[in-house]
């Protein structure tokens, strides 16, 4: 047990081993939710920059909701450190306009024809904005 919780704490896991976890678990949900017959994995299927991001933003704000219901009121407010509340809805803020940018990146340059994503604006930089803010948010929760 004791090697276990040595591991899943390890810097490494938590910024190497989740993130890609991550990514093959979205893109096999991706592969496995299609229909019999448009089975083959394309491309498209790595596109999971949006919802790692939507996912990041969640556990953050999740996450938050349970560290603020924990706080002590005995001898005041004890808050673990004041500064992380008074930054994070500037964070969840560049998160979101962060997001509405990838978005708006993928609308406009993102595919070469209705059924066809670009790679560099399609798949990479959303999966690159993705990661980066699953990420952050695991090192801001770590602490």
């Amino acid at each position: 047990m004791e090697k276990m919780i040595e591991l899943l704490s390890n810097k490494y896991f938590q910024f190497l081993v989740i993130p890609l976890l991550t990514i093959f678990l979205a893109v096999f949900v991706k592969y496995v939710s299609k229909k019999d017959e448009y089975s083959r994995l394309r491309k498209e299927d790595f596109a999971i920059g949006l919802e790692i991001s939507i996912a990041a933003i969640v556990l953050l704000i999740s996450n938050t909701l349970k560290y603020m219901s924990s706080i002590s009121l005995s001898n005041g407010v004890q808050l673990m450190d004041s500064n992380n509340l008074l930054v994070l809805p500037w964070v969840i803020l560049f998160i979101v306009v962060g997001l509405w940018g990838i978005s708006t990146l993928i609308r406009k340059k993102g595919w070469k024809n209705e059924d066809e994503m670009t790679w560099l604006c399609g798949i990479i930089l959303p999966n690159i904005f993705g990661l980066s803010v699953l990420i952050l948010v695991v090192n801001w929760i770590s602490g």
